[in-house]
């Protein structure tokens, strides 16, 4: 005779299954943060090089809105990564563990 298991979900069981994934969605955003850093620091490198402004506040309105249109209300986390970016032209540059490129 085969014996099934039984999965008994209690709050706590969920909870635990509940964190894990936001610890996995919280890596994932971080790796793309670093990435997006990475490839900020390179456009405004390219920018220097061609004589561009530093800042393009259109191009900075552009983001914020979309990134409001797709999160309604995230024009501050926006505004948060911009920053995040800016701040960090200086550093060195990030590899990217989806890319085999960099």
């Amino acid at each position: 005779m085969e014996r099934k298991a039984i999965m008994i979900n209690t709050p706590i069981s969920e909870l635990y299954e509940l964190r894990r994934a936001i610890n996995n969605v919280d890596l994932a955003l971080a790796t793309m943060l670093a990435y997006r850093a990475d490839l900020s620091r390179r456009a405004q490198a390219v920018k220097t090089l061609a004589g561009l402004p530093k800042l393009d506040p259109q191009r900075e309105a552009e983001i914020a809105f979309r990134y409001d249109s797709i999160a309604p209300g995230s024009v501050a986390i926006a505004a948060s990564i911009l920053h995040y970016c800016r701040d960090n032209h200086e550093q060195a540059p990030l590899q990217n563990p989806n890319c085999s490129r960099n």
